[in-house]
């Protein structure tokens, strides 16, 4: 069973896959274009070593994001119950 925050980043990470901005879909094409002249230099076996060095980085990048979204979460709910508790004092 999937706990809140996990459903909360999933659709956070589903929708921000969506509205990717100009300046992001312009570095995907400079990315892309890079890719496609690299790949044509390299032989097969570094393609893949380079394929898999991607794939890596990805997973990095995907759990730093999670990490980073999910202490985003923690910091916002423990400054929200910082407010309403201290508001509640007064």
């Amino acid at each position: 069973m999937k706990s809140t925050l996990e459903e909360l980043w999933e659709s956070y990470f589903s929708e921000k896959i969506i509205s990717i901005t100009n300046e992001e879909r312009e570095i995907i094409r400079k990315l892309a274009d890079e890719d496609e002249k690299l790949q044509a230099q390299l032989d097969e076996e570094q393609r893949c070593r380079l394929d898999k060095c991607k794939d890596y980085r990805g997973d990095l990048n995907c759990i730093s994001a999670k990490r980073a979204f999910c202490q985003g979460v923690e910091f916002a709910t423990n400054y929200l119950l910082e407010i309403i508790y201290s508001d509640s004092k007064d």
